[in-house]
């Protein structure tokens, strides 16, 4: 299934991310794509907020971070920085067997890690205006009214 949103204001974007959350179970994947500064990072924070007064930071330095919250373990990753050849060192199997996972950057993952996942792409339309394409595969059905709950 795929669903095109789009969010002209924070607001907007984080009705998204509420509906995500409110479907989000664990070992869910995300893939996230974006340029830089179209708001990767931003979605992420507004969906652990459900879940968690624990303030989500980019993990652009640590490139992992996990955030304990009402739902169990939830793993932010940023793959901005990684080089290709040290992916296989992260240790990603394992998170993404086991934790819901939000991988910004993910198109860097190339054939490694090819689990199905959620593909959220990220585009600017205006200065504050965001269209995010979603790609929801078959095996995640438990998000099939996720377009009636933005529309609600």
């Amino acid at each position: 299934m795929n669903v095109t949103y789009i969010a002209n204001t924070i607001q907007d974007t984080k009705k998204l991310a509420n509906a995500i959350a409110n479907s989000l179970q664990k070992t869910d994947l995300f893939y996230i794509n974006g340029e830089l500064g179209t708001g990767k990072t931003t979605l992420v924070q507004l969906i652990i907020a459900n879940f968690s007064k624990e303030q989500v930071i980019s993990p652009t330095f640590p490139i992992i971070q996990s955030y304990h919250t009402t739902l169990g373990d939830i793993y932010h990753i940023d793959l901005y920085r990684v080089q290709p050849t040290e992916i296989n060192n992260l240790g990603l199997d394992e998170i993404f067997n086991f934790y819901p996972c939000f991988v910004e950057w993910a198109n860097k993952l190339g054939t490694h890690h090819q689990k199905e996942a959620i593909n959220i792409n990220i585009k600017n339309i205006m200065a504050t205006q965001r269209e995010f394409i979603l790609h929801i595969p078959k095996n995640y059905n438990h998000y099939a009214n996720l377009v009636e709950k933005l529309h609600s």
